[in-house]
Order: C-alpha cells, then structure tokens, then sequence
C-alpha cells in the first residue's frame, strides 16, 4: 500500500544557536506526517540547494485526509504557487512486504503538463532551476532503516515530470522512470533512471 503525501514549503523561518550561527530545522505545520518520521526531515533538508534550505514545510496533500487519486493531489498543487518547491513522499511496500519510503524534491509546484513532460523552460521563467530536483529512497522503516539516500537531476535529458491531463498517472524521470503513481496512488514503478542516474528506488522482490 502507498500513503502518498506532498508538502509545498514556501514559508520561511531562521535560528541560531548559542554561537550566532544560524541554522535551519524544517517543521512540518499541523499534524504530524504519517509518511516521513521526525530523523528523515534533516536528509530531505541537507539534500536541499541553500536557498531551499531556509523555507519550513507547510503539507498540502495527504491521502489519508483529502483522497486516494491522482486528480485530487492535482488539484491541491494547482493552488499553490507556481514557483513553491514541493517534496512528494510515498509509503511503499515491496511485493514481499519490505516497506521504504520513496520521493522526489521538485523545485516548482506540480501541475498537469498535458501530453507531454514539462517544458523545463518554465522554470527559468519562475526562477526556479531543474539541477535542484532530487529522487529519494529510504528502505525500512522509523525503527530500523538503511542510511537514506538521494539521487539529483543529471541534466542527461529533459524529462523530469509529466502529469497527464487526464491524472491517469504521475511520471518523475524519463529513459526510464525514476518514479511514478496510478490514478488511484495504489501502485506506482521505479526503474534506473537516466534523469537522475538513480538505481531502482525499491528493490525487486526477493
């Protein structure tokens, strides 16, 4: 089963310590994340270009509260703006049942692309840059889990997202997919990805 859950984060929050040295630790607003553990959120951060760093996670999907498609996460995204960076996390499970947890940073706020992958010349027009995007994969879970890991756009192609018009499928990577959701979350794919010169994310079973 997948428990998909995708957290915009367009609000900014510094600190220092006692040093003056400043510092940035994301908190997640409102309740808790049933997908990403308290000791993940400091991978997804270091993982980050420094001018992401700065910005505190606010969660504009969760499955569990706003529905188990495609269409549904869409249409949350639409209502962010263009230019707000998006962490999408998954909850997998291996067909002999190891759990991982499985994602991507996009530098821009999901939209449908139509029928075909985005046009990363969008980007530039937001000021938002491809080389920031990142695939993830941590196998296991809270109590027991190997290091996570993370994968950043090669730059070896263009296909870094497609998002059909019809929500039948969410598609991260291209010359295979990195990652990718059904309609309905339930199932999704991974492959060696030339997008991000990543391995599968989820190990094959057995």
């Amino acid at each position: 089963g997948r428990e998909p859950e995708l957290a915009p984060s367009h609000h900014w929050r510094s600190e220092a310590d006692d040093e003056g040295r400043a510092f940035c630790r994301p908190r997640l607003r409102g309740e808790a994340s049933r997908v990403l553990w308290d000791s993940l959120w400091p991978y997804l951060w270091q993982w980050l270009s420094p001018r992401h760093r700065m910005r505190d996670p606010v969660r504009c999907f969760a499955a569990h509260a706003d529905g188990y498609n495609l269409y549904s996460l869409l249409a949350k995204c639409e209502k962010a703006p263009e230019d707000s960076p998006m962490i999408l996390a998954v909850r997998a499970r291996t067909s002999d049942g190891r759990l991982a947890v499985l994602g991507a940073f996009l530098p821009a706020a999901l939209r449908h692309t139509g029928n075909r992958y985005l046009d990363l010349a969008t980007y530039g027009q937001t000021g938002c840059f491809a080389a920031d995007a990142y695939v993830f994969s941590v196998l296991g879970e809270e109590s027991s889990h190997e290091p996570p890991r993370a994968w950043y756009w090669s730059g070896r192609n263009e296909l870094l997202l497609h998002a059909p018009q019809g929500s039948e499928a969410l598609i991260i990577g291209g010359d295979a997919v990195a990652l990718s959701l059904d309609h309905s979350l339930a199932r999704g794919h991974t492959a060696e990805s030339t997008s991000f010169g990543s391995p599968r994310l989820l190990p094959a079973a057995g």
